[in-house]
């Protein structure tokens, strides 16, 4: 920009201003010199005004040119992107895409099973994951760095850019690429990230339009299969086909695979797979599918699936991605290859079950708490998991275990080891050498040196060394790395306030040396499962210290809240072809509290009566099951059933509470509901006073009573029919 010219523009002895002057000066008026003067410095201030707006002018438009430049092309690759994106799903789906504005309806099932009519509104999707734009551009200049991820011990991945979709994209260094080994079933990634990130969620989903699943999940369901004796063979990214081989399995010919989102799980979608396997040629033994899914199933979903079951003799058996992975670390594959099939192909009564949740298909009403355990274990939070027997500790704490992939893991079933600590000692660095050995197959681990008859003493020393070798070679890749004990069953383990109930040999040294490794290091957490919280709340046993006095964090499990209650209830109802009214849902949860194994002992009542209504034949028989609607009399009939024939579990729960309890529970009982002075009154001396207090606490922690507008009250309302028939 040429500067000098404001000013040529206006100075005096050019000729445009000689010409001005000529026109507007008479020679009769010729001005003196000091207003020549004058007129100068006039004209030259006004003339330097003028020069500094045009500066800033000029700097304001190379500001807004440069973030101009650098805002459009962002724009338009997001544009692109999608554009690309919206191109390529609709190839895959063999659809046209036309320039027309309408919007096509589309049906959806509503409450009562009706098609609601809706409008498929086009989204605008960003590929996003952790908080992170999609690839290192999106991730610059939204000020987010991006999340990195060990895939490897010594190894970071960035898996925000590499689940991201291909961008031009200019960076000074790129992120390594996520190194597999050859013997790890399951990598070192983010949690359920298990199907492609960058799938939008798309609830009209058909076979030709399913994302590809991961290769993670791939080989994982491969080396699955292949140890339940089937040969896999991959059709599309998202669909394979199982071949057996053993003459077992042979009878089912060829079934295929589908690895399907919660999203993509629709009546059409289902429509195809029965279309595909109605087209085969055998019918002896009926047709199977597996579909392999990542979240849990809605109650509609198994009604749609019971619909295929029962209208075109296919039953399609969902698997989930965690029930694989588990079996894959254990070596239990072809059990649970077993038990899915018998489950789904032999008719059976899906609530009488007293064996402790592994499913996360079947898992209900705890992701709440679920996600709080992994909370405070993530800040090396001891816990405290208490409650009654049956409550679903147990199967809460499996759940967490296959929650803390990234961490090793030791369970340990208190009930089915000596009561000594050495063979405890054994027990725990053998399952986390195991854990650490399938999660970090390329870390050489140190080896266990405890050996039965060694001296306890040595045992605890090196317990106490081997653990913090294997979190030294573990912290190289991952310095968070932290180590996991879940002690269930504890109840034995704890010792007594009585002499008879000694504990296991060695608990103050044992229980002393967690407290040291977790407040000296910081890598180690424990969770120890009981019915009784005397752990943490007892200082001193016969004399001895307790060094997990105060030590957890208590966690009471209460029953389930009543939409976990009745979510259970409707989809082990649904694949029974059982659906359950609301009037008859309310009953039951009013009659069980949302008890679980309760709740689930009634509702086996229940469909025994509903099965007895209909012809022995068309029970056994999976194919021709007659779909029942369960109602409130049914359910009060099962619950006269339940108190003559099923109260034994609420008859233990009865002997197991103290005699001040008793007297609680049966002065409540009587008066239908108390106030506090009801149950603890004037007469009593301070220690009467204090235990009936501390009793009242312990009633309403296991939730066996509840207070309300300062009245307290029976929870379930079986225990108090219970109580009535038997007191």
């Amino acid at each position: 920009m040429d500067l000098t010219f404001p000013g040529m523009l206006y100075n005096t002895d050019s000729k445009l201003v000689q010409l001005a002057t000529a026109y507007t000066t008479s020679p009769v008026d010729t001005p003196s010199e000091q207003q020549k003067q004058h007129g100068k410095s006039a004209v030259e201030k006004h003339s330097l005004k003028r020069l500094q707006i045009l500066l800033i002018v000029a700097l304001l438009l190379t500001l807004g040119g440069f973030f101009v430049s650098s805002l459009i092309p962002q724009m338009a690759g997001v544009n692109v992107k999608s554009s690309r994106s919206r191109k390529l799903a609709s190839q895959k789906a063999g659809a046209r895409i036309t320039s027309s504005r309408t919007r096509k309806p589309v049906f959806s099932t509503g409450k009562n099973g009706s098609r609601v009519r809706t409008t498929n509104r086009p989204k605008k999707v960003v590929h996003q994951m952790a908080g992170v734009g999609t690839g290192a551009v999106a991730s610059r200049t939204s000020g987010v760095a991006p999340r990195m991820y060990e895939t490897s011990i010594g190894s970071l991945t960035d898996l925000t850019s590499a689940y991201a979709a291909p961008s031009k994209v200019t960076a000074t260094k790129k992120a390594p690429k996520l190194q597999v080994a050859s013997d790890n079933i399951l990598q070192d990634i983010p949690d359920k990230i298990l199907l492609d990130a960058h799938d939008p969620e798309r609830k009209n989903a058909t076979l030709s339009s399913l994302p590809d699943a991961s290769p993670t999940l791939l080989r994982m369901a491969k080396s699955f299969f292949h140890q339940s004796d089937f040969e896999y063979t991959s059709r599309s990214g998202a669909h394979g086909v199982l071949r057996a081989t053993i003459a077992q399995y042979k009878r089912y010919g060829d079934i295929p695979v589908f690895f399907l989102k919660k999203t993509g799980f629709n009546e059409t979608l289902l429509q195809e797979i029965s279309n595909s396997l109605s087209n085969r040629g055998h019918k002896s033994h009926g047709k199977i599918a597996f579909m392999i899914v990542d979240e849990p199933l809605h109650a509609s979903h198994y009604r749609q699936l019971y619909a295929v079951k029962s209208e075109h003799h296919i039953t399609i058996i969902p698997i989930s991605c965690d029930i694989i992975a588990r079996s894959v670390k254990n070596s239990t594959c072809a059990q649970t290859m077993e038990n899915l099939l018998s489950s789904m192909l032999t008719p059976k009564n899906l609530y009488e079950s007293n064996r402790p949740i592994n499913n996360p298909l079947e898992f209900f009403g705890r992701d709440e708490l679920l996600h709080s355990l992994l909370d405070s274990a993530g800040h090396l939070q001891h816990i405290g998991l208490f409650g009654l027997r049956g409550i679903g500790k147990t199967s809460l704490v499996w759940q967490l275990r296959e929650h803390l992939s990234r961490d090793v893991v030791a369970y340990i079933d208190l009930q089915h080891i000596p009561h000594d600590c050495s063979y405890l000692y054994q027990s725990i660095l053998q399952e986390c050498l195991k854990d650490a050995s399938f999660k970090y197959p390329d870390v050489k681990l140190p080896k266990c040196d405890c050996a039965d008859g060694m001296p306890e003493e040595k045992q605890g020393v090196i317990f106490l060394q081997t653990l913090v070798k294997l979190w030294e070679a573990l912290k190289v890749g991952r310095h968070d790395m932290k180590i996991v004990l879940l002690l269930d069953e504890a109840e034995s383990f704890v010792p007594g306030t009585t002499e008879h109930e000694t504990g296991f040999a060695g608990f103050h040294e044992f229980m002393g040396i967690i407290r040291g490794i977790s407040e000296q290091y910081g890598f180690l957490v424990s969770v120890v499962v009981s019915s009784r919280p005397e752990i943490s709340r007892l200082d001193t046993w016969n004399g001895q210290s307790n060094p997990g006095f105060q030590f957890y964090k208590e966690v009471f499990l209460s029953s389930l809240p009543e939409t976990g209650c009745n979510q259970m209830i409707s989809s082990l109802g649904a694949q029974m072809g059982l659906t359950f009214t609301e009037e008859a849902l309310s009953r039951i949860y009013y009659e069980t509290g949302g008890h679980p194994y309760v709740t689930r002992q009634l509702c086996g009542l229940i469909t025994e009566k509903s099965k007895e209504r209909h012809d022995n034949d068309s029970w056994q028989t999976a194919s021709e099951r007659v779909p029942g609607t369960i109602q409130v009399q049914e359910v009060e009939d099962a619950i006269s059933e339940y108190i003559e024939h099923k109260s034994d579990y609420l008859d233990s729960v009865w002997q197991r509470l103290s005699s001040i309890e008793q007297e609680i529970l049966l002065t409540i009982l009587t008066n239908h509901s108390c106030a506090l002075k009801d149950l603890i009154t004037p007469t009593q001396n301070y220690d009467a006073k204090r235990q009936h207090r501390k009793a009242i606490s312990t009633l309403i922690e296991n939730e066996i009573i509840e207070k309300c507008e300062n009245k307290y009250s029976l929870r379930m309302g079986l225990f108090e029919r219970f109580l009535l028939s038997s007191n």
